[in-house]
Order: C-alpha cells, then sequence, then structure tokens
C-alpha cells in the first residue's frame, strides 16, 4: 500500500479483515498476531495526526476492535462473566477524561454495564498518563480510593525519572476512522469509530 488517502484505506481495510472471527483477540494463532502486529505498525508509521492528544479526531466514542491484553476480555472468566456486545472506549481531550464501558449478559435477559471512568496526564502530544476516578458496576457509582502515601511517593519518582506513571495510554495513529493505542505493558489496542449518532 502507497501513501496517502488510498494507501491508508487499504491499510485499514487489510487489518479489520486481518481481525475478523478473532472475537477481539481472544481466538488467535502465532501467524495471525505476527500480522495484526505488522499492519498495525505499517500504519502507525504512516500516522496522519502527529499530535493526537491536542487533535479532535480524539474526542468521540471508540469501538474495541482487537487486542492483545486479554484480562480486558475476560480470558480467564467463565463465559458468563465475559463482556457481551461492544467494548467502548470514549474520550474527551478538552476535560482530560476517557470512558470505558462493557456490557454483560450472566443469565438469560439479566444485563448490566460496567463503566471506569479515568483522568489523563499529558506527558507528550501522544502520551498520557491514566488515573482511575471512578467504577460504575450495574448502575452503582464507587470512587476510586486515593493513593496511598507509597504509591504517591513511587508515582513522583517515576516521573522525576522520566519513566511517566504506572499506567499510560500512547496514541499510534488516529485518523476519523481507526485508533491504534499501546499501552505501558507493550499491548495494543485497535478500535474504530462508533459514536453513538452512528448507531
Amino acid at each position: 500500500a502507497g501513501g496517502g488517502p488510498a494507501g491508508l484505506s487499504d491499510l485499514k481495510s487489510a487489518l479489520l479483515l486481518a481481525l475478523a472471527d478473532t472475537e477481539r483477540g481472544l481466538r488467535t494463532d502465532g501467524e495471525r498476531r505476527r500480522k495484526i502486529e505488522q499492519l498495525a505498525r505499517a500504519l502507525e508509521a504512516k500516522n496522519p495526526t502527529r499530535a493526537p492528544l491536542k487533535s479532535p479526531l480524539m474526542n468521540g466514542r471508540w469501538a474495541l476492535q482487537y487486542t492483545t491484553a486479554l484480562e480486558v476480555l475476560g480470558k480467564n472468566r467463565p463465559g458468563f462473566l465475559r463482556p457481551k456486545g461492544a467494548i467502548w472506549q470514549t474520550v474527551d481531550i478538552f476535560t482530560l477524561q476517557v470512558k470505558n464501558e462493557e456490557s454483560f449478559e450472566p443469565l438469560p435477559f439479566v444485563k448490566f454495564k460496567n463503566a471506569t471512568t479515568s483522568d489523563l496526564d499529558a506527558q507528550t502530544e501522544s502520551r498520557a498518563g491514566v488515573r482511575p476516578k471512578d467504577w460504575r458496576v450495574a448502575g452503582v457509582k464507587f470512587d476510586a480510593p486515593p493513593d496511598s502515601p507509597s504509591r504517591m511517593a513511587r508515582n513522583m519518582e517515576m516521573k522525576a525519572s522520566g519513566a511517566g506513571s504506572l499506567a499510560w495510554m500512547d496514541t499510534t495513529f488516529v485518523d476519523g476512522e481507526m485508533r491504534i493505542s499501546r499501552s505501558q505493558s507493550g499491548d495494543l489496542f485497535i478500535l474504530v469509530r462508533d459514536d453513538p449518532n452512528d448507531d
């Protein structure tokens, strides 16, 4: 694929095709994972948005299509405790907040949604530290506990050393349709725009 919009379109189509029937990453073998990684890196190399955290393209709701962070998908949980339906991430760069939502169906006709809201702390033009603010479990809100003195000291030490905070999200590709992010653990996240008015 070449450069420009046509080249990006071809790469995105190839990536989405490679993601098909992987159940967001739960069903992949080594060869498929390598192909997905290769296509993701090709898109990252052509990222048209050089300062994602300053771009309105980041704003809105995104649906997770694939991740190597299998705990997000509930890999080691019983089937009825795995997320059903879409897993969304809503980003607001103006308030520097991100909201993750997932729906569950533990029993027939029993559905509920969990959500977490986190504050973002911009570290570079593409990377933001992520600090949990609150959780909502089946509609019940819980505030995140305050940091312990040892956690605060560790965060300060990491920031002073240039290592950043304990958790961060680095947006390595974003345009009007797709976003690719990587975490501090090296996990890959591929999302597509899914704003409510697009439903």
